[in-house]
């Protein structure tokens, strides 16, 4: 008994570090999702590449160095594959973005509703193949804001979930609002430098005549 107590106060003192990480990752991704974009995909890539090549390793090496050194390398060889090989790694992040956005709202219990988490899941990931800068706005921005609000409400022993979740959801829309923002900026700073290359080329021709 005073062991399952010591272990049970042990739990109670990591979570709050542990909300804490979790609630600067999520603001991190709800308000820089889209600049970060590549490189969530190549931790992403890493993390399951390590994974894999950790099990491998201990099925076929059987030992934990060498497990160790299969997911050190399977984790860099599939990092740097999800970086280079840009759609699959928007696919992958998105995906777990979906996934994660309703588990946070729906808390599966079942396999059935786990299932619909993992669907939800796999269409944002197909949507954003077609309109990627939107949908990694809203997924990054729905994910971190709704972790941090409900990560933040536990921190603060808030007794109504509803307060996490409004949090989080006042998180989401401003996420939307800057990322949203600051891609269009980015997109108009690109069509003046390309208009500004196309009128210097124009300019050189005429010279040249």
């Amino acid at each position: 008994m005073e062991y399952i107590a010591r272990l049970g106060e042990i739990v109670h003192e990591a979570a709050a570090p542990a909300l804490l990480i979790c609630t600067v990752l999520g603001l991190i991704n709800c308000f820089f999702g889209l600049r970060l974009l590549k490189m969530w995909v190549s931790m992403i890539g890493f993390g399951i590449g390590m994974t894999g090549g950790y099990m491998l390793g201990m099925h076929f090496g059987n030992t934990i160095a060498i497990a160790v050194i299969c997911a050190l390398i399977g984790g860099i060889l599939l990092a740097t594959l999800a970086y280079c090989i840009y759609r699959w790694g928007i696919f992958l992040l998105c995906f777990l973005m979906g996934t994660a956005v309703c588990y946070l709202l729906i808390h599966p219990t079942s396999s059935g509703s786990f299932f619909v988490c993992l669907m939800a899941g796999a269409g944002v990931g197909a949507l954003a193949l077609k309109f990627v800068e939107p949908v990694i706005i809203i997924s990054t921005s729905l994910q971190g804001g709704i972790m941090a609000g409900t990560c933040i409400g536990n921190l603060l022993h808030a007794g109504e979930k509803w307060m996490g979740y409004a949090l989080g959801v006042l998180f989401a829309i401003l996420g939307i609002l800057i990322q949203w923002l600051g891609w269009r900026r980015r997109l108009r700073d690109e069509e003046m430098e390309e208009n500004t290359f196309q009128e210097d080329g124009i300019d050189d021709t005429i010279e040249e005549r």
